[in-house]
């Protein structure tokens, strides 16, 4: 049973499942985020992450100071001077200032218990600033619900009144044990269930805030685990918050938190001189690149124009080499046929001509030409039948050589 109790002693039971809630319930994720601890960050931006704080302590038998400090516990957090809503399942009901009964059941309940046992967990976890109280409320109950399964007992005190104003949060008390077998159900006491808590509540937060329209959003990793190089703040408490008394502990966390800001403020400036540097050295080496490219191109033209003038010069010279070798050729076949003919010519004169006697054999057609060639040669031609025919020598045809 869910038990909602306000300063004004008015409480509401019912069933959880149907309790009015802003918010889903779910499973707790099984997440990997850093160690407990992160500090409330009042440098929320819009759109951003927001401020993230969760605080993760158990309450043994064993390791508190004095017995019963799980009552004590309950009834610190719903004290009426802080407390301004009491939120409790699967326990007995209480009001702010009223809390005897619930820690009576508390004392029974760790009498109960071994020796060593873990009586309850206490967490501390900072409302978001952009939720109404309404949210704060539904968003602490869905919490609560999700982290238990719906099946162990807890307490919510909310501290989120005009003294919390800037500070809203809440305190929860779980005892992590099945409501009827009396078994555990969260495993607080495992190695990852910080983590899980963590993780969980960064999850619940991020769906009220989608839920209200808020653009805002908390995530529980670190700064490195986000890839965020930020120095990250501290936590100042919330003496400070309300009315710090001068020269205190927290006043000095206040002037770190400054000083700390301010080095985040010139570490930005830094970064982003250096984004722009970066950004002119890509654009540096894009220009870079066109003009190497550019100039490659045009070289690569220049190669591809004299291998076609070199192979268009070869082939000139292989064409001229093939016309010598036929002009030597045909003057080689000139010169012999120029040859043949002195030869025959000389026959002509020494033999046949000086006689003027046609041989027998001799067509006279042919006997004719050559008289004729004789004659055009320049030579008289002689009037008796013995005397030899004037022959006028033949001009030397140079001969070519190779």
């Amino acid at each position: 049973m869910l038990t909602i109790s306000s300063l004004d002693g008015e409480s509401d039971r019912g069933c959880a499942a149907t309790q009015k809630c802003a918010l889903p319930l779910f499973a707790s994720p099984l997440l990997s985020p850093e160690a407990a601890g992160i500090t409330r960050r009042h440098d929320r931006t819009e759109g951003g992450h927001g401020d993230h704080s969760l605080s993760l302590r158990s309450i043994g038998r064993s390791t508190q100071k004095t017995p019963y400090t799980a009552a004590a516990a309950l009834r610190y957090i719903a004290r009426k001077t802080a407390c301004s809503e009491l939120l409790s399942e699967h326990a007995p009901s209480c009001a702010p200032g009223g809390t005897k009964a619930a820690e009576a059941w508390l004392r029974a309940e760790e009498n109960h218990d071994r020796s060593n046992a873990r009586v309850v967990d206490r967490i501390i976890v900072a409302l978001p600033l952009e939720l109404d109280h309404a949210a704060q409320s539904a968003l602490v109950q869905t919490f609560a619900q999700s982290l238990g399964h719906g099946r162990v007992p807890w307490f919510a005190g909310l501290h989120n009144g005009p003294q919390d104003a800037r500070n809203p949060h809440a305190h929860l008390l779980v005892r992590d044990r099945d409501f009827e077998t009396g078994k555990r159900v969260i495993g607080l006491s495992n190695k990852d269930a910080v983590h899980k808590v963590r993780a969980l509540w960064a999850k619940v937060c991020n769906d009220a805030l989608r839920a209200q329209g808020v653009p805002a959003r908390i995530d529980h990793r670190s700064n490195a685990a986000r890839g965020i190089d930020r120095i990250p703040t501290v936590h100042v408490g919330q003496r400070l918050t309300h009315m710090p008394p001068p020269q205190t502990d927290e006043e000095t966390r206040m002037t770190i938190n400054e000083k700390i800001k301010a080095a985040n403020v010139a570490m930005d400036a830094a970064r982003q001189i250096e984004n722009d540097a970066h950004e002119m050295a890509v654009d540096l080496a894009k220009a870079l690149g066109e003009e190497r490219a550019a100039r490659l191109a045009a070289e690569a033209v220049v190669e591809e124009e004299r291998k076609r003038r070199m192979m268009a010069e070869s082939k000139l010279h292989r064409t001229v080499d093939d016309a010598k070798a036929a002009i030597r050729r045909v003057q080689e076949e000139l010169q012999a046929q120029v040859d043949e003919a002195r030869n025959l010519l000389r026959t002509l004169h020494t033999r046949i001509l000086p006689h003027q006697i046609k041989p027998d054999w001799l067509e006279d057609s042919v006997w004719h030409a050559m008289l004729a060639l004789v004659r055009r040669a320049g030579g008289p031609r002689p009037t008796g039948a013995t005397a030899p025919m004037p022959v006028r020598a033949l001009p030397e045809v140079p001969r070519q050589t190779k």
